[in-house]
């Protein structure tokens, strides 16, 4: 489990201080390998499973 803690403001003052936790969450399970994944493995290879996720911009719950 990870936990993303961001900054939560207004819109129109968000300029360099809003931290969006679900873009940041969306980042991480971009940035993990593709052939990892248990639609491009076969038997018991390895693979990564991101199977859920909850939040909001202040943080994933």
């Amino acid at each position: 489990m990870i936990s993303i803690q961001g900054k939560n403001i207004h819109p129109g003052e968000a300029h360099g201080v809003m931290v969006n936790a679900l873009k940041i969450a969306a980042d991480i399970v971009a940035a993990l390998p593709g052939d990892m994944a248990p639609e491009t493995t076969r038997l018991r290879a390895p693979f990564l499973h991101p199977y859920a996720m909850e939040g909001d911009v202040g943080r994933p719950w």
